[in-house]
């Protein structure tokens, strides 16, 4: 049954690569390469996610810092694990929406 979850969502992440490498922007050129691939949400850190995503896509794949355009300073990330602030992503780039970083 997992297996099946997992191979839905490689199918869904390569056709988003096919799509994205076969399709010109709007000056007719040929877009960028896909450097990366970054996972978050709570279920990015089943154990061997990223590597099965990295082999299938053939594209490198890292789990998401969702601190990173939040917290300039290290020093202020919350007490949480890592793995943990996976699963508070969506609820954090929600709760980012519509605030301005500069008031």
């Amino acid at each position: 049954m997992l297996i099946d979850g997992l191979s839905v969502l490689q199918e869904e992440i390569s056709r988003r690569l096919i799509y994205w490498y076969t399709h010109k922007n709007e000056n007719n050129k040929k877009i960028p390469k896909v450097e990366k691939i970054i996972l978050c949400g709570g279920t990015s850190n089943l154990i061997g996610l990223s590597e099965y995503i990295s082999v299938k896509t053939k594209t490198d794949v890292e789990l998401a810092d969702i601190w990173i355009n939040i917290i300039n300073d290290k020093k202020n990330v919350p007490k949480i694990s890592f793995e943990k602030s996976l699963s508070y992503v969506s609820a954090i780039g929600l709760a980012l929406e519509n605030f301005n970083l500069d008031r």
